[in-house]
């Protein structure tokens, strides 16, 4: 019974550290992606440049555009329209490196020809800046110490003669020079920006600096911190924190003899790009909107989601009804109104003779009615003031005449009796 009791002991045992192994490799990322920069200069055409990179932190370099997908929100899938690979994308870049006293000896030396081969695998139009960081830290962006700090330039050369004459001492203002090195980059063309920041301990004293403020900034910047953490005393979970929650990588280093292929390593996450294009399914209503990005690659599949925005605000136009006129009735061509006066002429000794008419008339809709007169009447002549007394000339003529006879006779017999 015994010997039952322990078999099942180790059968247990077995299957617990079975499953429990299963979950590392379950939390294991094999594939890692980056959205480096969203673009909606074009909306509704958004340009999305991303990075991914295989368990190892090589770039997978050989995606095509069936391998990723976009989501808005909670709408349905969108494929990319465009893809285009850029390996060598100009890249600006802060460099944030740890010198307080615990980097002493083999750290800052290994740090330093780290940092170096890093800025070797720069190509001309790359920029990066330097911030060196210990108890001396101005939290200013605006107050640079020429000695241990610089802004961003494309002229690489200073960056050699500082990092080369670093030297350990004081303490670890870590969170003031991760927020100072936000606030240079933020001075940067959007696209390719990202931090590298090396620190083998833990913000010293504890109360300076804010631990919020850069991961906030750089999170609201699109501006990812790859960071690396040397030796055990490292505050792991902010790190990481500091990492992931900008869209960068963490990595873990025991010892400084392995900074040199941590940083190239970086260097090489940090060079490769995918360009990709889409047409937006947002409306323009000047708001934010979520953007989840999915990579399906033979490795594994991951999807990491940004907000983007505000997108351009187009008001919406309400149509105004198209009122349509009643027709216009036309009068037809023979619908002519006619006048037909009726003439009858009235005569006065004192005035001219008024015609006294009566008309009739049709009129159709609106046309101008057409007066005809069916007769044209005839002046009657204005007598004179003899025909007026005597009336007709031809009926006083011959007395007239006849009057003058007797006249003439009656002047013979007057003569004749004297």
């Amino acid at each position: 019974m015994k010997m039952y009791t322990r078999i099942s002991i180790l059968i247990l045992a077995f299957c617990v550290a079975w499953g429990s192994f299963g979950q590392v490799i379950a939390q294991d990322e094999s594939v890692t992606m980056q959205i480096d920069w969203i673009d909606i200069s074009e909306f509704p055409e958004i340009t999305v440049l991303v990075s991914v990179w295989n368990a190892d932190g090589l770039s997978i370099t050989d995606l095509e555009i069936e391998n990723f997908s976009f989501q808005e929100d909670s709408g349905d899938p969108i494929q990319p329209a465009t893809l285009q690979a850029a390996p060598n994308m100009p890249l600006s870049v802060g460099l944030v490196l740890d010198t307080s006293e615990s980097m002493i000896g083999d750290p800052i030396a290994d740090s330093r020809e780290a940092a170096t081969r890093f800025l070797d695998q720069l190509r001309s139009d790359d920029r990066a800046a330097l911030i060196a960081f210990s108890s001396g830290l101005n939290p200013n962006p605006a107050s640079l110490n020429p000695k241990l700090e610089l802004d961003f330039s494309d002229n690489l050369e200073p960056l050699f003669g500082i990092i080369d004459n670093l030297e350990a001492y004081g303490q670890t203002h870590l969170y003031n020079a991760a927020t100072k090195m936000v606030a240079l980059t933020e001075n940067e063309p959007e696209g390719r920006r990202a931090i590298l920041l090396l620190t083998d301990g833990r913000n010293e004293p504890a109360d300076v600096g804010d631990p919020e403020e850069a991961i906030q900034r750089a999170k609201d910047a699109n501006i990812p911190f790859f960071v690396i953490g040397l030796g055990r005393g490292i505050d792991e979970p902010y790190l990481t924190r500091l990492a992931t929650e900008t869209g960068g990588l963490f990595r873990f280093a025991p010892s400084s003899d392995e900074l040199g292929e941590l940083f190239d390593e970086m260097a090489a996450r940090l060079k490769t790009q995918y360009t990709l294009t889409y047409t937006s399914e947002v409306p323009p209503n000047g708001q934010e909107h979520e953007l989840s990005v999915t990579v399906n690659t033979d490795a594994g599949i991951v999807t990491q989601v940004l907000e983007f925005g505000p997108v351009p605000f187009i008001p919406t136009v309400t149509p105004t009804p198209t009122f349509t006129p009643s027709p216009t009735l036309t009068p037809s061509p023979t619908q002519t109104a006619t006048l037909t006066p009726s003439l009858t002429p009235t005569t006065t000794p004192s005035q001219t003779p008024t015609s006294t008419s009566t008309v009739t008339l049709t009129p159709t809709f609106t046309s101008t009615p057409t007066f005809t007169p069916t007769s044209t009447p005839t002046p009657t002549p204005i007598p004179t003031t003899l025909e007026r007394i005597t009336g007709s000339s031809a009926i006083w003529c011959p007395g007239v005449i006849f009057l003058g006879l007797v006249a003439l006779l009656w002047i013979s017999i007057r003569r004749k009796k004297n």
